[in-house]
């Protein structure tokens, strides 16, 4: 009943509002480790309301996915390079427009692997600093789905 209440949350908010959220909430949060008054914590009360053992991460995943989904939907393939390095950090896996439908990359460890395990290894080598400066993949990303 919580999980459906967050999502009747999360729906009454815009994609622009869940963007300044992600801005000025999140990226804050992350970067201090205090989490805020806004939506964020709103989705967290609610979720955890009579249950105290709920985390904290539940929310941030229903938020990022709330986020993702509004970005898909506009989009499918509107996510730049910067968005899905955070996305891959958050646990996410991501595709690109010029990948196979069964392509895909994730993060783990900071490295970067793809479908098949194959260690790319982290943004500052080499083949992601090609990837990093090629205009073909600034844009064009999508969170894979199978």
């Amino acid at each position: 009943m919580k999980y459906v209440e967050g999502q009747e949350y999360l729906k009454t908010k815009t994609k622009d509002e869940l963007v300044i959220a992600y801005q000025t909430e999140y990226m804050e949060w992350k970067r201090t480790g205090v989490l805020q008054d806004g939506t964020i914590r709103t989705l967290f009360e609610i979720l955890s309301k009579d249950d105290e053992g709920v985390s904290i991460v539940y929310a941030e995943k229903m938020f990022n996915e709330r986020l993702a989904e509004l970005f898909y939907r506009e989009n499918q393939f509107d996510f730049t390079m910067e968005e899905i390095l955070q996305l891959m950090i958050d646990g996410y896996r991501v595709t690109h427009r010029y990948f196979t439908d069964n392509e895909y990359i994730y993060m783990e460890a900071q490295n970067i692997f793809d479908e098949s395990g194959y260690d790319f290894g982290t943004v500052n080598e080499e083949f992601w600093i090609h990837k990093l400066n090629n205009e073909k993949f600034q844009n064009g990303w999508l969170i894979y789905s199978e």
